[in-house]
C-alpha cells in the first residue's frame, strides 16, 4: 500500500469519461519501483470544465497530468508552453507544472510507433494508412506517422473540416500525400484496396451498442491490409478487432500505445528512466482482472 503525507507528489488524468481508465496502475507501479513519494489519480472532468481544472492544478500543488478523451485539444489554449512537437500536433496529452506555468507535451504519436514496431511487428514507412477519427489522439497519430515517412494518409471523419485541417497540417510540414474522405461506406470501400494500416483513434467501440465502424464490404475489398489497430482498450476486443480476426487480419487495441505514451510522460515529470517491464506487468494484469474485460 502506498504511503501518502505531506510530501506526496500528485499526477493524474483528466478525461470524461474516466471510469475505464488503467492508467493509474502502470504509474501507480513505476512510483512504488521508483520509490517516489508521488500518487497517479484519475480526475473526472467533464467537457466544459477543463479550463477550469487546469487552472486549478498549480495552486493544488499538482505536478502534472495526462489527457484523454475529450480534451487534447481543448487544452492547448490553456498551455503556458510547449514543446516543438506539441506546437506542430496542436494537441496535448501530457502537462508538466514548472514554477507555475503548464508546459504541454504530446507522447501519442511516439507512443503509437512504438507499439506498432514492438507489439505488432509493423513498421509503417512507405504504407498508406486509413485514420479513423480526427480529435487530439488522430492528430497526434497522423502527424507521427507522416513524419516517419508513411506513404499516405487517409483521414475519415464525419466532421469534414477537422480532417482538412490534419491533412493541410501533414501536407504543410512533411513530405507524405493526405487526404480526408466522409467516415461513410462508399467512401472507406473505395480506398480499402490500397489500405496497409487502419487505425481507430474514436471512442466508437467502447460500449457495445456503437455501431460498426467498418463493414464487412470494406474487409472483402482490403487485399493489402495487414493491421488494425484500436486505440480503444476496455473493452480489450472492440467490433471492430473482432471483425479483423474474422478476416484473419493481425488486431491490436490500445494498450501498447497507453504503456508507451504513459512511460514517456512518466520520464518528462520525474526525469526518471520509465520501468516499462514493471508498467507493463501492472497494465495488463488490471487489464485481465474482472472488473476491466
Amino acid at each position: 500500500m502506498m504511503e501518502i503525507d505531506g510530501n506526496t507528489k500528485i499526477f493524474g488524468v483528466f478525461g470524461d469519461p474516466i471510469s475505464h481508465t488503467l492508467s493509474p496502475f502502470m504509474h501507480n507501479a513505476a512510483f512504488r519501483y521508483l520509490k517516489l513519494n508521488c500518487i497517479y489519480l484519475p480526475f473526472w472532468v467533464e467537457e466544459g470544465l477543463l479550463g477550469d481544472a487546469l487552472r486549478g492544478i498549480a495552486g493544488l500543488n499538482i505536478q502534472g497530468v495526462n489527457l484523454t478523451i475529450p480534451h487534447k485539444t481543448e487544452a492547448m489554449k490553456y498551455l503556458d508552453e510547449m514543446d516543438e512537437e506539441t506546437n506542430l500536433i496542436k494537441a496535448v496529452n501530457t502537462i508538466k507544472i514548472e514554477k507555475g506555468k503548464l508546459k504541454g507535451y504530446n507522447t501519442d504519436g511516439r507512443g503509437i510507433l512504438i507499439s506498432l514496431r514492438k507489439d505488432c511487428g509493423f513498421n509503417p514507412k512507405d504504407k498508406n494508412v486509413l485514420i479513423i477519427g480526427a480529435g487530439g489522439s488522430a492528430r497526434a497519430v497522423a502527424i507521427r506517422l507522416a513524419l516517419h515517412k508513411a506513404r499516405k494518409i487517409i483521414i475519415a471523419n464525419r466532421t469534414r473540416q477537422k480532417a482538412r485541417e490534419i491533412v493541410e497540417d501533414i501536407i504543410r510540414n512533411t513530405d507524405c500525400n493526405a487526404i480526408n474522405i466522409p467516415l461513410e461506406e462508399n467512401s472507406l470501400v473505395n480506398e480499402a484496396g490500397n489500405i496497409h494500416l487502419l487505425i481507430n483513434t474514436t471512442s466508437i467501440g467502447m460500449n457495445p451498442s456503437d455501431f460498426r465502424l467498418v463493414k464487412e464490404k470494406f474487409f472483402e475489398r482490403a487485399a493489402k491490409l495487414r493491421l488494425v489497430y484500436d486505440l480503444i482498450y476496455s473493452p480489450a476486443q472492440t467490433k471492430l478487432l473482432k471483425d479483423a480476426k474474422r478476416y484473419h487480419i493481425k488486431a491490436f487495441n490500445g494498450l501498447g500505445m497507453l504503456l508507451y505514451q504513459g512511460a514517456l510522460s512518466l520520464e518528462i515529470w520525474t526525469g526518471k528512466r520509465a520501468p516499462i517491464h514493471i508498467m507493463k506487468n501492472a497494465l495488463y494484469k488490471a487489464a485481465k482482472s474482472e472488473k476491466w474485460r
